[in-house]
């Protein structure tokens, strides 16, 4: 059980052991193959202005790709006359990672060549769950105080959690208890997600990992918010700012402390000297380290000793001191 308020702050790289890409990697599959995915799927579908749409189309794939942004979402952001057709990559490239880790479950991607397990989901479901020894323990797991706020798009995390307690509380007659349970966990994604899971019983759903024709994309895609979108949405804000103001503890995993996405959940504004910050530096320089130190200075005066900083996978950090 987490009993100390929580809040973990999620970014690509949260989700690179369950098969999904890094903002670097889903770039390299838009500027390689969107065009001719884009193409297949609106020939399918009964959009007169097709030519126009292939030009935009072709326009977007090689604009993105002389692009020195290292992801698709700073592209869009910079670019919101391409934001269509970016937003339509982004649902269905997700998508397809989705499918690819269905399962999550016992799968290949949990380890990395030195054969190091990552699964951090694995391990912090059995922290919620720990002292639920019984049929009915799926009960205690909203009384966990934990808040996730992730800067992906994938629906992994709470597939993950919802088909964990399903198949780890079996003898629950009625799935709707148990889904009361989990949607009392917060799971806050900043710049939107596909769109609903059938469990939450919001908006419209979406399977996890569905294959969808150029139509149903072309719905969907509108989940998909950039920053100038999110900006707009201020109660949203306000909730995230909330839960970060309230945190003891604050993990930050994969994440890669872009100034842009600091700033939009209004991290330095509510942090305090009082709370604990953990986050893994995976491939960073003791220099840039510092540097986003020195991003929470003067707010934190102990920002040295106040935060700490690995260069380890989230597995490693949660194990040490969630």
């Amino acid at each position: 059980m987490i009993n100390t308020p929580t809040v973990f702050i999620l970014g690509a790289g949260a989700s690179v052991p369950y098969g999904f890409p890094t903002g670097k990697k889903l770039k390299e599959d838009i500027c390689t193959s969107f065009k001719e995915r884009y193409l297949e799927k609106l020939k399918a579908s009964m959009e007169s202005d097709k030519d126009d749409m292939q030009k935009l189309s072709e326009r977007f794939q090689y604009k993105f790709k002389e692009s020195p942004n290292p992801s698709v979402d700073r592209f869009l952001a910079n670019n919101p006359s391409l934001s269509e057709y970016g937003k339509f990559a982004i649902t269905m490239y997700i998508l397809e990672y989705e499918e690819r880790s269905k399962s999550l479950f016992g799968n290949s991607s949990l380890k990395t060549q030195d054969k190091k397990d990552q699964d951090w989901y694995t391990y912090i479901f059995n922290r919620m769950t720990e002292k639920s020894m019984q049929p009915d323990g799926y009960k205690d797991f909203g009384n966990n105080n934990a808040v996730f706020i992730t800067f992906n798009y994938d629906r992994s995390l709470e597939h993950f959690f919802y088909k964990s307690l399903i198949n780890t509380y079996t003898e629950c007659q009625d799935r709707s208890q148990i889904i009361e349970e989990l949607k009392k966990i917060k799971i806050y994604h900043v710049y939107g997600k596909i769109g609903p899971l059938g469990w939450e019983g919001c908006g419209n759903p979406i399977d996890y990992g569905k294959n969808l024709d150029y139509d149903a994309l072309d719905f969907f895609k509108d989940n998909i918010k950039i920053i100038y979108e999110v900006q707009k949405d201020t109660k949203h804000l306000d909730e995230i700012a909330q839960e970060i103001k309230d945190a003891k503890k604050i993990f930050f995993l994969g994440f890669g402390y872009l100034e842009d996405n600091i700033n939009i959940i209004k991290l330095i504004e509510n942090i305090n000297m009082s709370q604990s910050f953990y986050g893994t530096s995976v491939g960073l320089f003791s220099q840039e380290v510092d540097r986003i130190r020195w991003r929470f200075h003067p707010k934190l005066e102990h920002f040295i000793s106040g935060m700490t900083f690995e260069d380890s996978d989230c597995l490693t950090l949660l194990r040490k001191y969630l």
